[in-house]
């Protein structure tokens, strides 16, 4: 048996049989106390967006949850090119909407996949950072069960979590500890019928070892820079994502900028 594979059945043999397992919240008690307290700091959780539309909500979503597990440190965002054109490169004022200074934040872009993925299992290594996001989008994005293995591994030895947003990939057996799904949903208007926070619908599709199937309306307070439960409401405006992406072009974080191409990682101004 390969040591990735024995390292990673003995995870889950320990996270599924001890309560002191280490995490973090998500900051809503009526979540948090579903996750016995919060998602598990080393291991991987995956995102998948409802609608193509709601592929900017659920990496808001992830890069809000990175931020609350990283702490002081940097978090690695691994993005693959198509999810960029698909979905508008990161912004800066995006990542402070969400309490996150843009220079935290390494983003390597990847031709594919594969190589997506391979950055986020060196991130995941790496007991510098606070936390990765890896973003894969379509066919050639295919997270496969020895893949999120590998990176399971890497989380567990390093204490750092890995979020991995499928974009238009459906479920599949992997090593995550929890899969969720992600919906925005229109926001509650503030005075004068100004937009409001954004809101939407939190779904946990599977937690190993624990309690799923539930589904929470939630908003980002901006001011408070925390999740709120928000009921459903017809006094609604229109729907945002957690982080705003550029309309009239690519915007790019004032922080490091990393390109990924065939395998080498390169410094880009």
């Amino acid at each position: 048996m390969k040591r990735e594979h024995r390292a990673f059945l003995e995870t889950v043999r320990v996270q599924d049989c001890t309560a002191n397992v280490a995490r973090f919240p998500v900051g809503l008690p009526c979540i948090d106390e579903v996750l016995r307290g919060g998602l598990v700091r080393g291991g991987v959780h995956e995102i998948f967006p409802a609608r193509h539309a709601d592929r900017g909500a659920a990496f808001g979503v992830a890069l809000t949850l990175a931020r609350k597990a990283a702490g002081p440190k940097p978090i690695l965002v691994a993005r693959q090119d198509v999810f960029d054109m698909e979905s508008g490169e990161v912004n800066g004022a995006g990542l402070h909407e969400i309490g996150l200074d843009p220079g935290r934040v390494i983003l390597v872009r990847a031709r594919h996949g594969k190589d997506a993925l391979r950055a986020g299992e060196q991130g995941a290594r790496c007991h510098g950072l606070g936390a990765v996001v890896v973003a894969l989008s379509g066919p050639s994005g295919i997270s496969d069960l020895t893949a999120s293995r590998r990176l399971a591994v890497a989380a567990v030895e390093s204490g750092v979590p890995v979020l991995i947003l499928c974009a238009g990939l459906s479920p599949a057996p992997s090593a995550a500890a929890t899969r969720w799904t992600i919906a925005a949903r229109p926001s509650i208007a503030l005075e004068a019928n100004a937009p409001g926070h954004p809101c939407f619908h939190l779904s946990l599709v599977r937690q190993r070892g624990g309690e799923d199937n539930r589904t929470w309306s939630v908003a980002w307070n901006r001011e408070q820079r925390t999740f709120e439960s928000r009921p459903e409401t017809e006094n609604a405006a229109h729907p945002r994502a957690v982080v705003s992406l550029s309309r009239d072009g690519p915007s790019r974080p004032a922080g490091t900028i990393a390109k990924l191409r065939q395998g080498r990682l390169r410094r880009a101004g």
